[in-house]
């Protein structure tokens, strides 16, 4: 085992409660930073006692718990292309050492090699536990299984292994491999009234179960899953048993080409399937599950549906993440005009692009089995791409027949049932929007309310001459001589999880009001009247905090000036000017606002107080502004559309 563990500067930034640039801007601002020992130029590695160290001397805290610094061990002794494959087997081990314990303290003696071989063998005799073709591993991992087992005896086998999952997670995100948190949980939310009391879920592409664990925690007591990848399928197994001790069955191959639960019917299937182009037309030509029809050999994608609909009890609810292009593609059309026929389709939810690993848009099929009842003759359609729609809530409307929001519709299967059966949520909403001119007649009495408010919104300025040549400075250099404090939340922060109110990102770009709730946690930030918050991921929008009481939430910063050296609405107004001017504006892949670069004239405080009069103002019209334009689109939408659908006309009453 290599002596010197080492860190990656994503890690430091994680301990250290920071972002990624602040680790660069450390390298480059300090000459005594310790310097990379392995690695790539791009992705350097440092000693991790040598960072601690440092940290420790400049004052800087860190939070770097037991299973952190395991895991920074792991990834010192383990190779990148090993890493799934010992997470699989350090997962097999807590797993025998919780419901075996015995048989782990009688394996776990001795010299490695001898430990080796005997974990291996017990290993191999789990039911519970996929079977792998690697099911050896090297005798120097044997210490890291020993001291994986130790640190559990001491926080829990499923607390201390799903940290592990959570950093081995990470470095999966990267390459685009899991399905995001949002996604998760929406699927989760909306399953959770399909799962019968002692139900069982599935999920036949189940990575390493993440959504199999959501849908546990939405009621499922009976697990199952499959996955082509066996060290995956092994990782979820390990995850679903030592979290509790309810059945599990998780098998290692591809779903579709060989399904290891044939047979099996339960209350929900969900998943977002890894395909393979080569799926297994040939093979499986005459196969039982493709009750409405072959797959065409291009559309993987609809076997996989059809594989989730054979699982499925009368009544059951189909949940499938798919690529958007699916609802439109040509070669599917018979098979997505027989699910319409069938009322098996019953809601097509466009999800938004954003989160880890997403390359182009995604819909979420919602599927219901057959249970004897009427034919559904109407499916949901919905942009969930837009923020401000609830989806789940507007799910449980549908099924109701209760009014839909903005963003949904109900379409008829007899409108869909065309020549093309294009299922595309965006282009139903558009062709099915019903209108009796109403919405354009709203639409222009909001825009001439605006209109009529905006003369008295613009604020009086007026031509000074030419610049003067002020002398200027940086929040980051403020922020040195303690005129601003600059404050970021917690690395992870939980929220729908307790009771103090969060303001997120989404709130400062929308001009809203705080919309989660998070429990308190170490590291938490609570606003205070006068903080100036903005986005970490796009300039512009700011907001000054006139109540305190509040939690920042993820993706911004908080500065907090002293209110005798720096007026509040003058920041904000020069941190909005920042939009203008190149050197603060995102750059780069991540695209992070850095506000540490942000220009702020060195001004008095009643002239300061007098700019930020003026700014405040500004800040209040280009609100109005904001509002014009979705007014106006709005506008512009409901008028083409009222005229080509004959409900509004052309010419004006006098």
């Amino acid at each position: 085992m290599t002596s010197e563990v080492t860190i990656a500067a994503l890690d430091i930034a994680r301990v250290a409660g920071v972002g990624r640039a602040a680790v660069s801007n450390w390298r480059r601002r300090h000459s005594d930073f310790p310097q990379p020992v392995g690695g790539t130029t791009s992705s350097p590695l440092f000693s991790l006692n040598q960072v601690e160290s440092w940290l420790d001397e400049h004052g800087k805290s860190f939070r770097l718990s037991e299973a952190d610094r395991f895991w920074q061990r792991v990834r010192t002794s383990v190779d990148d292309i090993r890493l799934g494959e010992f997470v699989g087997h350090i997962g097999a081990c807590l797993v025998l050492a919780k419901r075996q314990p015995e048989v782990w303290r009688r394996s776990s003696v001795g010299p490695a090699k001898k430990v080796a071989a005997a974990l291996e063998s017990a290993i191999a005799r789990s039911p519970d536990l996929p079977r792998t073709d690697l099911d050896t591993f090297p005798d120097s991992w044997v210490a890291l299984f020993k001291e994986a087992a130790e640190l559990a005896s001491t926080v829990g086998p499923s607390t201390t292994y799903e940290r592990l999952c959570e950093r081995y997670q990470e470095t999966r995100a990267r390459r685009g491999v899991a399905t995001g948190p949002e996604v998760v949980d929406l699927i989760a939310r909306i399953a959770s009234t399909a799962i019968c009391p002692g139900g069982s879920v599935m999920d036949p592409s189940c990575g390493i179960g993440t959504l199999l664990k959501a849908l546990r925690g939405a009621g499922g007591t009976r697990s199952l899953g499959q996955s082509a990848d066996e060290f995956a399928a092994r990782i979820c197994a390990s995850r679903l048993l030592l979290d509790c001790d309810q059945q599990v069955q998780v098998a290692a191959a591809d779903a579709v080409k060989v399904d290891a639960f044939k047979g099996e019917l339960v209350d929900v299937v969900a998943c977002e399937p890894a395909v393979d182009r080569a799926w297994g037309y040939d093979e499986l030509i005459a196969d039982s599950r493709w009750e409405l029809g072959l797959p065409p050999r291009s559309e993987p994608e609809l076997a996989w549906l059809q594989h989730c609909l054979a699982h499925l009890r009368p009544g059951g609810l189909g949940a499938v993440v798919l690529p958007a292009a699916v609802a439109s593609r040509r070669a599917g059309r018979r098979i997505r005009g027989n699910l319409l026929r069938a009322g098996l389709l019953r809601a097509i939810i466009a999800l938004p692009l954003s989160g880890p690993g997403v390359v182009g848009p995604r819909d979420l099929w919602i599927l219901i089995k057959a249970d004897g009842g009427e034919t559904p003759q109407s499916v949901l359609m919905v942009d969930g791409s837009h923020e401000s729609i609830d989806v789940p809530a507007t799910w449980q409307a549908f099924l109701s027949d209760q009014v839909l929001g903005d963003g949904a519709r109900a379409v008829r299967v007899i409108d869909l049932l065309d020549d093309e059966i294009d299922l595309s949520p965006t282009r139903q909403l558009a062709l099915s929007k019903p209108s009796d001119g109403s919405e354009y007649v709203e639409a222009e009495a909001a825009w001439c309310k605006i209109i009529d408010a905006l003369g008295d919104a613009l604020p009086r300025l007026s031509q000074r001459g030419p610049a003067e040549q002020l002398t200027m400075t940086t929040i980051g250099e403020l922020s040195k001589a303690g005129v601003i404090a600059i404050h970021q939340p917690p690395i992870r922060m939980e929220t729908r999880a307790g009771d103090e109110p969060v303001l997120t990102a989404k709130d400062v770009r929308h001009g809203q009001p705080a919309s989660q709730n998070a429990a308190p946690s170490p590291g938490a930030v609570e606003l205070l009247r006068g903080d100036v918050v903005a986005p970490l991921l796009r300039a512009g929008q700011v907001r000054v905090i006139s109540e305190g009481g509040t939690l920042l939430g993820s993706n911004l910063v908080m500065l907090r000036p002293d209110a005798e050296r720096m007026d509040p609405e003058f920041l904000a107004g020069c941190l909005r000017a920042a939009e203008h001017e190149a050197p603060a504006r995102p750059s780069g892949v991540s695209g992070r606002f850095d506000t540490r670069k942000v220009r702020v004239p060195r001004l008095a405080i009643d002239e300061q107080r007098r700019l930020g009069t003026a700014f405040k103002e500004l800040a209040t019209l280009e609100s109005r502004l904001a509002e014009l334009q979705e007014v106006s689109t709005k506008l512009m939408q409901t008028a083409r559309l009222g005229l080509i659908q004959g409900v509004i006309e052309a010419g004006r009453a006098t």
